[in-house]
């Protein structure tokens, strides 16, 4: 960990190895915020748990601390006439606070970005000079012994909701309730 530099953008949270009808992809809301970020011109680290499987030279020229792991998260999304169909195959080490190099926690911006409850929610509240967004859909997301997912309450959203300066997500994680949005906004 000694060759990690101070950062501006945060991301905690998996990448995922999403399985699709043209191969193996790197996914997760990580990926696609940090290499957003970088593209702005953010210096970006990211804690994540990924295995030898995920391709991780697409985010190359990004800082990584990547905690080990046999396998990273499978996801394989299917589209359906009833929408997508999204099933777990594997998840990866779950993150916490101790795995958050200490050089970057005063990063200006953390980003929390669960995809398979792999983020401990108390990290809203661990960055107390940052300003702390989340991406909460794994945090509403369940899956039954087979992998398949379907949504969940997001528990401990009222106190998340209380330590973070904004919330990014589909109006498909609250099954386009747009009155839990009001909600929640409040």
């Amino acid at each position: 960990m000694s060759d990690l530099h101070p950062v501006d953008y945060l991301l905690i949270g998996h990448v995922a190895v999403d399985l699709t009808p043209t191969g193996k992809q790197l996914g997760g809301t990580v990926s696609y915020a940090a290499l957003t970020a970088k593209a702005l011109g953010l210096r970006v680290g990211i804690v994540t748990s990924a295995g030898e499987d995920a391709p991780l030279h697409i985010l190359n020229g990004l800082q990584i601390h990547n905690i080990p792991t046999g396998q990273s998260t499978v996801f394989e999304n299917v589209k359906t006439d009833h929408g997508r169909k999204q099933t777990l195959h594997h998840c990866a080490a779950p993150i916490r606070f101790e795995h958050v190099p200490e050089i970057w926690r005063d990063a200006p911006i953390v980003h929390l970005a669960p995809i398979a409850q792999e983020v401990d929610d108390a990290l809203a509240g661990r960055f107390p000079s940052s300003w702390v967004g989340v991406t909460p859909q794994g945090w509403m997301r369940a899956w039954d012994e087979k992998g398949s997912v379907f949504p969940k309450a997001w528990e401990n959203s009222e106190q998340v909701l209380g330590q973070v300066g904004g919330v990014v997500m589909s109006v498909e994680d609250i099954a386009r309730d747009l009155e839990h949005v009001e909600w929640m906004a409040h």
